[in-house]
């Protein structure tokens, strides 16, 4: 019969993942094998030192703000962060902790199984910044002429990354027209239609014209009933109509 001291030892030294404990001041006591393969680390350069000498000081600030935040009962909870490794890299870990207390509710110690996630984490951000820059692509249509499309609903974070886009391409002298396409834009809330204000303000100091087509009814009320002044911008009913009166005008000068 194995007992469960060989248990653990055993499931701690075959497991892909790191095992774990830390004192209540969160000093390590012990950490599988696994630390070498995986980080760098021999057991014995882990032991006795405090976990947060093996992090960055944001991912300290967010474990303790972390645990802070929990419930006295709540002994069980995952956090992802990340962890230097011995060679200066930082790795993200999610790491399941259990906690242990006394009878009277203090925490004993800690018991931790920390996964490497930096693939996923990189897979992640990477798909992000993907969304982030086909959420409103910048699209030539000719010569001068820019068309980006709004489609879906803007925060304000969105709003800000649509208006350095279309400032970063007008400022490389790409276009002297910029035509914005609303026509899959369904959401005019106050904050996107002032972000629409101020980006077509921005773009005529830089010289650039700025049109908006694609207005659908709904939107054409939404604007006559918020206090956004778009009076002073030319509009279309579809983005074709806008494309031909730029090219059209291209003609004339």
């Amino acid at each position: 019969m194995v007992n469960k001291q060989e248990l653990f030892s055993f499931i701690s030294e075959k497991s892909q993942n790191i095992i774990s404990i830390l004192s209540a001041d969160g000093v390590f006591t012990y950490i599988s094998p696994t630390v070498e393969a995986l980080l760098g680390y021999s057991p014995h350069e882990v032991i006795g030192k405090p976990a947060a000498s093996f992090n960055p000081p944001d991912t300290n600030r967010e474990w303790q703000d972390y645990r802070n935040s929990l419930f006295i009962d709540k002994n069980t909870f995952r956090f992802i962060g990340r962890v230097r490794h011995k060679n200066g890299d930082y790795r993200w870990y999610e790491t399941t902790t259990e906690i242990i207390r006394d009878p009277s509710g203090n925490i004993i110690q800690t018991i931790n199984v920390g996964r490497d996630i930096t693939d996923r984490k990189q897979a992640e951000e990477e798909l992000a910044s993907l969304v982030k820059e086909l959420s409103s692509p910048v699209i030539p249509v000719i010569d001068g002429i820019l068309v980006i499309p709004l489609i879906g609903k803007f925060n304000r974070e969105r709003m800000s990354d649509l208006i350095h886009t279309a400032l970063t391409h007008v400022s490389n002298g790409k276009a002297d027209t910029l035509l914005l396409d609303v026509t899959g834009y369904t959401h005019a809330d106050d904050l996107s239609l002032a972000g629409i204000q101020q980006l077509i303000t921005a773009v005529h100091l830089m010289g650039t014209e700025c049109f908006i087509v694609g207005i659908s009814p709904d939107l054409a009320i939404g604007l006559t009933r918020s206090q956004i002044n778009l009076s002073g911008v030319r509009t279309f009913s579809t983005l074709q109509k806008g494309v031909e009166f730029c090219i059209q005008r291209k003609r004339e000068r």
